[in-house]
C-alpha cells in the first residue's frame, strides 16, 4: 500500500516529499549553480566560437549536486528544481553566446556609435533581445543539443533521487 506522499510509477513508488535539507536553500543552490553553468557555457561558445555539449552534461552534473548534495535536497520535488535549473542553465548559456556574437556583429558593422545604441534599445534582458534569440533558437539546435540535454537532466534527476 502507498503512502499519501507516494505515487505509483509502475513498479517502483515515486516519492512526492523532500528527503532532508531545505527547498528554499535547494532552490538558492540550484539557481547558483545554473548562472554559473549558463555563465560557463556562454563564454566557453563564444571565445571557442564552439558550443562544448558535454559542458551541457556537466551543468546538469554541477546543479543536481548543488540541489542533492549541498542542500542535502532529494525527492521528487528536488529532482524538478535540478532539472528546471540545468535546462534553464543551458537555454541561458546559449542565449548569452548569442547575445555577444550579435553584440560583436552590430560593432563591426555599425562602429561604436552603432552598439552604444543597439545596446540601448537591445539590452542583455530586453524583451527586444530575447525575441530576437526566441526565433532564431530552432536555426541554433541540432539533434546532438537533445542529446546532451537528455544528459544533462538524467543527471540533474539521478544526482536528487533518493536513492542517490
Amino acid at each position: 500500500m502507498n503512502h499519501p506522499e507516494e505515487v505509483s510509477a509502475g513498479s517502483a513508488p515515486l516519492s512526492t516529499s523532500v528527503v532532508g535539507g531545505n527547498l528554499v536553500v535547494a532552490l538558492v543552490a540550484g539557481f547558483v549553480a545554473a548562472s554559473i553553468g549558463a555563465a560557463a557555457w556562454g563564454a566557453v561558445a563564444y571565445f571557442a566560437n564552439y558550443e562544448l555539449g558535454i559542458l551541457a552534461w556537466a551543468i546538469g552534473g554541477g546543479v543536481g549536486f548543488a540541489v542533492g548534495r549541498v542542500a542535502g535536497c532529494v525527492g521528487l520535488p528536488a529532482q524538478v528544481i535540478a532539472v528546471c535549473a540545468a535546462l534553464f542553465s543551458i537555454l541561458g548559456g546559449k542565449y548569452a553566446a548569442f547575445y555577444s556574437v550579435l553584440n560583436d556583429q552590430i560593432k563591426t558593422e555599425l562602429g561604436a556609435e552603432g552598439a552604444a545604441a543597439f545596446t540601448a534599445e537591445f539590452g542583455f534582458f530586453s524583451l527586444n533581445a530575447i525575441s530576437g534569440f526566441a526565433s532564431s533558437l530552432p536555426e541554433m539546435l541540432s539533434p546532438f543539443d537533445a542529446l546532451w540535454v537528455i544528459l544533462a537532466v538524467g543527471s540533474a534527476w539521478k544526482l536528487t533521487s533518493a536513492e542517490g
